[in-house]
């Protein structure tokens, strides 16, 4: 008897139904009785032997406990502590009774079946190997005398004997009438069996006819092009006469592939496996779906597969229904291809382009274009009409062109004037045409918009006839000829004015055959430069009127398009009376280039004769006022003490003017000098010049504290001696004019102008009013009392003259009490423009 696995009941527990539980549970009440019998008749049975009574005692709990279990339906547990409980009862009699000699042993052959009987093979091995070795302990315990083996009284025998045959009795009662049920059970799933096999084989034969109903219904399905093949654990079992024909196989290379993958392109090998998968899972999968299968030779074809599962099939079974689709897949395919190149001309068309029903011209559909002209979107637009939207001005013009429409079935540029959606009016040409959509007619309609075009054509005609207008009232002659042979297409009235003919006279004719050009080869050289540059700017020459008079003009010209025709645009521009007027200007200016300079060598020479007279007033003037001087110092020093106090006053003022004098003639020298003296140009350190300046002003008056600042490396060209008198006069004025601040400042610098360098003297002195300004470069003009300010007013007209003959200016800025500022310029690369400055 096998051992039951965990999952598996032990057959004795698996044979106790209600009545047999209610048996086994006498068996222990039976058991439990006569215990407590032994138990209470031992002083009868086993006087004097208490020991022997222990085992009858250990027997009331085990058979009390199994029988409590046993009632609670727990029969393993019952069977468990029952079979444990005896062996021990059994075991602990021996070592109480005798060893190996206790009549309590052969309850052990017992014990050792029940529990194989019950719990099987290896539970009843391991409790025979327990028993083994309990029995060789209790011999070797007997035979070293741990153990009396003393042989129990026959009474007690008989009574232990009889409490093992009742347990027998009860055990082998137990299991024949388990066994009697199993067995009627078994006889009866035998009849039950019979019955079943017999409707099985008449099953089997309903079902062999449906199969060949089935096959014979499957195969006409070849007629209808469809494939269908039978699936058995993964192998084809059958296929009708239509899947073989589409895949190239025999019937019986159909059924010899060893599995039906064999059919899948390798693109949908994975979806078909794990679809399979799912239905033998019992899991929901695909029933319908398209796929690529492979035929014998390779070629993939396209199959829609329905997979239907055959039921009460065994093994079970799965019926595929191939369809090919290849052909219906390339026409969609195609189709799909010509939608998509049909929307994208659609949409990409730059003509407004547009899908409506005839009837109520309600639009279907409208391209980019189409929104971008009228301003309706795409979804905006459709559902909608032309005169709903406010495209077309009103419904009867709609209807009109609707009318026409399907009068002809089409429509090439029909003209129509319709509006955008800001209500703006476009000139428009409409192109329709009508075809059958789904059954219904609609309209595909391109709309082009002439708007611009329109505008464009008017701002033409006006520009032609401004063109028009202007070329009538132009005072410059002006021809338009062709190209080809010359011809004059047209001439304006100041043509006609200029040389005499009328402009009827000259269309049709060329300049060649009127004479104009006087000159062949002008005109020849005028052709040239107009071929070559493609115009002609400023030509001039002499051209012939129709009296013959010679007219010198400025032609100018150029090639234009005159209508769809080349031709040259030329203005003639009369310059004769200007040329004849320039001459005369020309002889005007000669004469009066030969007056300035008989008049400038006239000044000159008086300047001259000026600057000598002024030069020996000077020095004749030195000696009587030196005498002047002499003689009255003489009076002052020798005859003082005979002069009164008036006398020796008007004395003291001879001698003041007589050296004021004199300080006069020496600035009057000094600026004749300026005048005459030769200039040498050389690079000039002005800022070097102005410290030394300085320097000798500090030693002259050493008990100034001035605050002067000098921009270093200030450089020029210029003459060296000319620019240091030129600086000491304008340092020494603000030295001058400072001595009464106590903070006096001066400052020398440049400022550099995009025009050249501006040199300035600054000073915060007293200043003056600009009002005066003008008399300030003047020779013996000055601004400020000689009593308070000493000098001659010479020095600053000799700066002007520095700066003039430097070819520079000098100005003054000031304000009184302020201080002044004087910026010159010296125009360095300029020659002496003196004209007296040749040697005396």
């Amino acid at each position: 008897m096998p051992d039951p696995t965990p999952d598996q009941e032990p057959l004795i527990l698996s044979l106790l139904d209600e009545r047999n539980r209610k048996f086994f549970q006498f068996g222990l009440w039976l058991l439990l009785t006569m215990a407590l019998a032994i138990s209470l008749l031992y002083p009868f049975i086993g006087a004097g032997q208490v020991r022997r009574v222990f085992a009858a005692f250990m027997i009331l709990p085990t058979a009390g406990l199994s029988l409590w279990l046993a009632r609670r339906r727990q029969m393993r547990a019952a069977l468990l502590v029952l079979i444990i409980g005896s062996w021990l009862v059994v075991t602990t009699s021996a070592v109480f009774n005798g060893g190996v000699f206790a009549a309590s042993m052969v309850a052990y052959p017992l014990l050792v079946a029940t529990c194989g009987w019950v719990f099987g093979l290896r539970a009843a091995a391991a409790l025979a190997a327990l028993t083994i070795f309990a029995e060789g302990a209790l011999t070797v315990a007997g035979a070293g005398g741990a153990i009396s083996v003393a042989v129990a009284p026959p009474l007690w025998q008989w009574a232990v004997h009889a409490l093992l045959l009742v347990a027998t009795v009860s055990f082998v009662g137990f299991s024949i009438r388990a066994y009697d049920d199993r067995l009627g059970q078994i006889r009866a799933l035998g009849r039950e069996l019979g019955d079943k096999v017999r409707s099985i084989e008449a099953r089997e034969k309903e079902l062999e006819q449906q199969t060949l109903h089935y096959r014979t219904l499957l195969d006409a399905q070849s007629s209808a092009g469809l494939g269908l093949f039978i699936i058995t654990d993964g192998r084809i079992t059958y296929a009708n006469e239509a899947v073989c024909r589409m895949l190239g196989y025999s019937r019986e290379d159909m059924l010899a592939l060893p599995s039906y993958t064999r059919l899948l392109h390798a693109d949908d090998f994975q979806r078909v496996k794990l679809n399979h998968e799912r239905r033998v899972r019992g899991e929901s999968f695909e029933n319908r779906y398209d796929i690529v299968v492979q035929t014998k030779s390779g070629e993939r074809r396209e199959a829609e597969i329905t997979v239907a599962v055959i039921p009460e099939s065994a093994p079970p079974a799965v019926l595929i229904i191939l369809a090919d689709i290849t052909e219906r897949k390339q026409v969609a395919r195609e189709l799909a291809h010509s939608r998509e190149m049909f929307s994208h001309v659609f949409q990409s068309n730059p003509t407004a382009v547009a899908v409506s029903r005839l009837d109520d011209g309600r639009y279907l559909d409208i391209n980019a274009s189409h929104s971008r002209l009228f301003g309706w979107s795409r979804e905006d637009a459709i559902g909608h009409n032309a005169v709903e939207l406010g495209i077309w001005r009103s419904a009867a013009e709609r209807e009109r062109w609707a009318a026409e429409l399907r009068t002809t079935g089409h429509l090439n540029d029909y003209q129509a004037e319709l509006c955008n959606r800001e209500g703006k009016s476009l000139s428009a040409a409409v192109t329709a045409e009508i075809f059958s959509l789904a059954g219904e007619p609609v309209v595909l309609s391109f709309v082009s918009d002439y708007t611009d075009l329109r505008q464009a054509e008017a701002n033409l005609r006006q520009s032609e006839e401004r063109f028009g207008r202007v070329f009538q009232a132009s005072p410059v002659a002006t021809i338009i000829s062709r190209i080809e042979d010359g011809a004059y297409l047209d001439v304006n009235d100041a043509f006609t004015r200029l040389f005499g003919w009328e402009r009827d006279e000259v269309l049709t004719t060329s300049a060649l055959k009127i004479g104009i050009w006087p000159d062949p080869q002008a005109r020849a050289q005028w052709i040239a430069t107009l071929r070559g540059e493609g115009s002609v700017r400023d030509f001039e020459t002499d051209l012939r009127t129709r009296h013959g008079d010679i007219r010198h003009c400025v032609v100018a010209a150029e090639f234009v398009d005159f209508g769809d025709e080349p031709c040259v645009l030329s203005l003639i521009h009369d310059v004769t009376d200007r040329r004849r007027a320039e001459e005369e200007v020309r002889q005007l200016n000669s004469q009066l280039e030969e007056r300035v300079l008989q008049r400038t060598m006239e000044l000159t020479e008086v300047n001259q004769e000026l600057e000598s007279f002024a030069y020996s007033v000077s020095h004749d003037l030195r000696a009587p006022l030196r005498g002047i001087d002499g003689f009255s110092r003489l009076l002052q020093e020798e005859y003082a003490p005979q002069l009164d106090d008036q006398g020796r006053e008007y004395i003291a003022r001879v001698r003041r003017a007589a050296q004021r004098m004199g300080i006069l003639i020496d600035d009057l020298l000094e600026l004749s000098r300026m005048t005459r003296q030769e200039m040498t140009r050389q690079p000039v350190n002005l800022s070097a010049i102005s410290a030394e300046v300085i320097a000798n002003l500090r030693l002259e008056q050493p008990e100034r504290d001035v605050t002067v600042s000098i921009e270093p490396d200030c450089r020029t060209q210029g003459d060296p001696q000319l620019l240091r008198v030129l600086l000491e006069n304008l340092l020494g004025n603000a030295w001058k004019y400072t001595r009464n601040k106590p903070d006096a400042e001066i400052g020398f610098g440049v400022e550099h102008k995009p025009m050249g360098d501006v040199f300035y003297v600054r000073d915060n002195g007293v200043g003056f009013d600009m009002a005066y300004a003008n008399k300030l470069f003047s020779p013996f003009q000055r601004l400020h009392n000689a009593t308070e300010f000493e000098g001659s007013g010479i020095g600053l007209a000799s700066a002007w003259r520095v700066v003039r003959r430097h070819g520079g200016q000098i100005r003054a800025e000031a304000q009184p009490g302020l201080g002044t500022t004087f910026r010159f310029t010296l125009a360095t690369a300029l020659p002496d423009k003196n004209p007296a400055g040749s040697k005396r």
